[in-house]
């Protein structure tokens, strides 16, 4: 595996010609696909496909008409003259023409009904323009007086209007719902300057402005990601080489996932805009890594030799790129488990495009180095401690780690159970209202709107009786009425709207206008003629042909997806109450569904976050044989996770389709630095017993990367802080955050689990090279099989002497058992000044065993004979580094007994 590692790392400096072919060819095929990349900022994208409310919904659009409005807001002192009114009639004419606009509603459309000296008078509240002030007066008490269009089309004060639009839903295409707010900008820009404030709002400006903010945010966050990572690298490796290299392969992995945009047909959303600049700054970590060891190496040349420092590069830390590379994936790859289709497309851009990185990376990085490759190097040779401040830095952080361990993990307790309480407290949100600052002209239009009218928010109440005509009957109406009085006492919704309070209207001017009169009559007769006030036209909203369904239209200005849904549930609960035997209820809408969606990102977030420790763990717990290495790896990992949650609930920022994908990401991401440290300490355990130099010379390879990395990352997402989107915002605060807390957790947390424990990975047993003969007859390791023998040699050291060397002498201390692998050894005792030879050992045998059971006097010195070749077992590093593996110290430590019984054995027997 280490050898095809190897070769795969290199081949781009092997193969420079057949590399440069390979990104060429899939750079132009990228680019014909590139050219059919879409934007795609509609509603629709928030919703899950697998919704059970579609049915329902799209029987009651084809019923009652299309939930999609746009509302045009007209706002002027002096609202109700007959110069405004004409802009007003006028304005709604146009409006007509726009295309996809199936319902224009406006104080022309509206019906007054009223009692006029004891006859009922039905009819348009302006069926021409008012001629005269006091008939626009006289409009204007009309429009205030009846409870259908105040705060629906005019506000209480009656300085404010609204023209309402209802689009056929028909035509989901992006291109049209752009072009549809830019003809209705046409037309509202013929009033502008008019009237004293004019806006649009609705799904065509919300998807607008979003498309816009897209295209501010990717003008503006990669070139900052691309000046921030090539500041961050040239600072810490100190050759602008460093900085070029990722340059190059994030520009070409990001053309290349562009190009599977274009092909795929995944569209450029809210998210998936932020996956180039996320390519630049994570995309950097690997090639740092890389970059820092290919320096490192060519610091300790004599002769500069780019070959065989990418040798050295691929072989030192090629698994660690592999597997960060993986895990980087696997984290944004599990968004693809969540059900808002905004989330799966930006997790599979996302996933796609690191390991476009990946493969840009190992294939180029290679032949750049090959080529123009630092032949110099400012960093310290491996194995060596940083200079400069952050030589002094992390010098202060190894000495605490080693002398405050004990402080460091009830630091790290505490800290985790105090976050643990306010991750409880995490909203949900799926709201794209949400998505903006409350600064945005959007928001502050839509608080307007709320303000003098009503929330934008539409979703529909759907009662059905079994038999036809059913609300004619008051008994029916009475319970829309008595469902519309549970809204009203939650004091949640603007406005509704219903077939009851049509019929009501009239029977309060049937009664002389008194409030009390507002209400539904008793007998089916009034029923019946009252409704012959109204056309068809004015009701069609409101109930079905066949009087068998009614619609109550729900406006509200809630943003908040957890309150509306708790409210929301509260509601239908108390309305089934309400509900006559042989009538049933539901509720419809898309935005009812985007708010249900965000329900559903509680499950997802666990999900994915099961999915990706899951995976991870496996990943972990395999190389390095060991389930409890695979505990101990997650440990600094997930920490940082489950205080980005702490954080989350502390300052209210809720879980939304931005925040959801930030922990799974996250961990994928900082696991790359626990994988690095791992690896490098692993190589340290294979010639170094003392868990602390360990521990003290890892710390001084990976610092500098580590650090270096961290930094770019989280400068990298706090960049996107700079979003004109709350929800990226949150995002890129969460991450870089998490960024910091995992980096803590590395060089403090990391340093003090590792120290009690020693690793072998997988790739070390199968390459290490052993005469089985020799270790299957040693009384060592007797009854173990292959793959335990080789695990316990690798957890152990081994150590080399010269043909004459004394390797202990007797009456010294020691507490080290040996295993003689190859060349004899003499045990010697003295006793009475004169030496004695008790035995002379070879391949196979052991000696040393007393020491290793307790620390003691040497009762013998032991001197080579020949060049020999021992495997030393210290007893306090081989024990914690047994805990590991509990089945290999259980055999060694019977066959340690085994021998120390034939030993005393041997000597009773020479007594």
């Amino acid at each position: 595996m280490d050898k095809f590692v190897e070769n795969f790392l290199t081949f781009g400096a092997r193969r420079p010609w057949i590399a440069a072919a390979i990104v060429l060819v899939a750079s132009v095929i990228a680019a014909y696909g590139a050219i059919q990349i879409k934007i795609d900022t509609s509603y629709d994208r928030l919703i899950s496909d697998t919704d059970p409310g579609w049915p329902d919904y799209q029987r009651t659009v084809r019923e009652f008409g299309s939930d999609s409005t746009t509302i045009i807001f007209l706002r002027d002192s002096n609202l109700f003259t007959p110069e405004k009114l004409t802009l007003l009639d006028d304005l709604a004419v146009q409006l007509k023409s726009v295309p996809g606009i199936e319902r224009v509603d406006s104080l022309f459309t509206a019906l007054s009904i009223r009692d006029v000296e004891g006859q009922i008078e039905a009819r348009p509240l302006m069926d021409i323009v008012p001629d005269t002030a006091e008939d626009a007066a006289k409009a204007r008490e009309d429009a205030l007086y009846s409870p259908l269009i105040r705060r629906n089309l005019v506000s209480p004060d009656g300085r404010t209007t609204a023209v309402t639009l209802t689009a056929n839903r028909a035509n989901k295409d992006p291109e049209f719902t752009r072009a549809q707010h830019a003809e209705i900008e046409k037309r509202l820009d013929a009033v502008r300057g008019k009237f004293e404030r004019v806006f649009q709002i609705g799904p065509p400006r919300l998807n607008v402005e979003i498309e816009r903010g897209m295209v501010k945010d990717i003008a503006i966050l990669m070139p900052l990601s691309t000046a921030l990572l090539i500041g961050t690298v040239l600072y810490f490796l100190r050759t602008w080489m460093a900085s070029i290299v990722p340059l190059v392969t994030a520009g070409i992995s990001i053309l290349w996932t562009f190009g599977y945009m274009g092909w795929t047909g995944t569209p450029l959303t809210l998210l998936t805009a932020l996956v180039p600049s996320l390519n630049i700054v994570i995309g950097s970590a690997e090639d740092t890594h890389m970059m820092a060891a290919y320096l490192r190496r060519v610091a300790e040349q004599k002769k500069p030799d780019r070959q065989e420092a990418i040798r050295y590069m691929a072989k030192h830390i090629g698994i660690a790129i592999f597997l960060t590379s993986s895990t980087t994936s696997i984290g944004f790859l599990t968004d693809a488990l969540h059900d808002v289709p905004l989330v799966v497309d930006f997790g599979l851009t996302a996933a796609f495009a690191l390991t476009a990185n990946f493969f840009a990376t190992t294939l180029l990085m290679p032949l750049m180095l090959l080529l123009i490759g630092p032949t110099s190097s400012k960093l310290p040779p491996m194995g060596e401690a940083p200079t400069g401040r952050i030589g002094t830095a992390v010098a202060w952080v190894e000495s605490f780690g080693r002398r405050r361990q004990k402080e460091v993990l009830i630091g790290t307790g505490v800290i985790v159970a105090f976050f643990a309480f306010f991750a409880l407290q995490i909203k949900v949100s799926n709201d794209p209202l949400s998505y903006f600052p409350d600064s945005s002209s959007l928001v502050q239009d839509a608080k307007a709107l709320q303000k003098d009218l009503a929330g934008m928010q539409v979703f529909y109440v759907t009662l059905e009786a079994d038999e036809s005509e059913a609300f004619k009957d008051p008994k029916h109406l009475k319970t829309v009425e008595a469902v519309q009085q549970v809204m009203r006492r939650q004091e949640l919704y603007d406005l509704s709207v219903s077939l009851a309070d049509h019929v009501a209207m009239v029977n309060r001017e049937m009664n002389g206008g008194k409030a009390e009169a507002f209400r539904v009559p008793d007998t089916r007769d009034l029923v019946e003629q009252y409704l012959l006030f109204f056309k068809r036209t004015d009701i069609e909203r409101y109930v079905s042909p066949d009087y068998r369904r009614t619609n109550i239209v729900i406006r509200h200005s809630i943003s908040d997806s957890s309150l509306f849904n708790e409210r929301t549930r509260a509601f239908v609960a108390e309305a089934e109450k309400a509900l006559t035997p042989g009538v049933r209820m539901r509720l419809s809408g898309e935005n009812l569904m985007i708010n249900r969606t965000a329900e559903g990102l509680i499950t997802n977030q666990v999900d994915s976050l099961l999915w990706v420790i899951g995976t991870i763990f496996i990943l972990m717990a395999l190389l390095y044989q060991s389930i409890t290495a695979g505990v101990i790896s997650m440990i600094p990992n997930v920490i940082p996770t489950a205080l980005c949650f702490g954080v989350m609930g502390l300052l209210g920022i809720p879980l939304n389709p931005g925040t959801v994908s930030v922990a799974a990401v996250a961990l994928g991401i900082a696991i790359d630095d626990t994988i690095h440290f791992f690896s490098r300490y692993l190589d340290e355990c294979k010639h170094e017993p003392d868990a602390d130099k360990a521990v003290r010379n890892t710390m001084w390879s990976e610092a500098v990367p580590v650090v270096t990395t961290t930094i770019a990352l989280s400068l990298g997402f706090g960049i996107l802080m700079l979003s004109n989107f709350t929800i990226v915002v949150q995002y890129g605060f969460l991450a870089a955050l998490t960024m910091v807390i995992a980096l803590a957790c590395d060089l403090f947390l990391t340093p003090v689990l590792v120290r009690n424990f020693r690793l072998v990975s997988i790739w070390d047993v199968a390459a290490l090279k052993v005469r089985h003969d020799v270790l299957r007859n040693s009384p060592l390791f007797l009854d173990m099989k292959p793959a335990q023998i080789k695990k316990a040699m690798l957890l152990s050291s081994m150590t080399r002497y010269k043909a004459g060397e004394q390797i202990f002498s007797q009456g010294s201390r020691g507490d080290s058992l040996y295993v003689v692998l190859d060349g004899q050894i003499d045990v010697i005792r003295v006793e009475g000044g004169q030496a004695r030879n008790l035995a002379r050992l070879g391949p196979g045998e052991v000696f040393g065993e007393v020491g290793f059971v307790k620390s003691t006097e040497r009762t013998a010195s032991i001197r080579a004979i020949s060049d020999v070749e021992l495997l030393a077992l210290n007893a306090e590093t081989t024990r914690r580094a047994l805990r590991l593996h509990p089945f290999i110290a259980a055999k060694l430590n019977l066959n340690i007994s085994r021998i120390l019984g034939s030993r005393l054995a041997a000597t009773l027997a020479a007594r």
